[in-house]
């Protein structure tokens, strides 16, 4: 045992008083946060899209890692919060984030979305809309 490296001897540890947690060892987590979708800073318009080029930047980097998880086969998907620039976005940003949500949902990779400080609803019994958008495009 003494030649493991420290994480795999402390993985080795877990599993023998944990054998239920050695599926977590052998898994790719992919964990990413603050995309802050709306972010319009130094962009124009988009003539044929009709979305700023700034937040169309911002939804092709959350698509490359959409295909970066398809790609290497993650389970799951852990995304931490703050997806959009304010609490209450339009619809095309809801839209486009469902979209890419779904993208992953339909692939049958598991997605843990939490919500971070830029998506709270103003008052605490509000939805926020990472919720609305979790439960319409992964239900289960």
């Amino acid at each position: 045992m003494s030649t493991l490296n420290p994480c795999s001897l402390a993985l080795f540890h877990l599993y023998h008083r944990f054998p239920c947690l050695a599926v977590v060892a052998t898994s790719v987590v992919l964990h990413f946060a603050d995309i802050h979708i709306g972010m319009e800073n130094y962009g124009r318009i988009d003539s044929g899209t009709g979305i700023d080029t700034r937040v169309l930047d911002f939804l092709r980097r959350f698509s490359e890692v959409g295909d970066y998880g398809l790609v290497h086969d993650v389970d799951p998907v852990i995304f931490a919060g703050d997806a959009f620039k304010t609490r209450v976005p339009n619809p095309t940003l809801q839209h486009e984030f469902a979209r890419r949500v779904k993208r992953l949902a339909d692939a049958g990779v598991p997605l843990v979305m939490l919500v971070g400080n830029h998506d709270l609803p103003v008052m605490e019994k509000k939805a926020s809309s990472v919720d609305i958008i979790a439960r319409c495009v992964c239900p289960t």
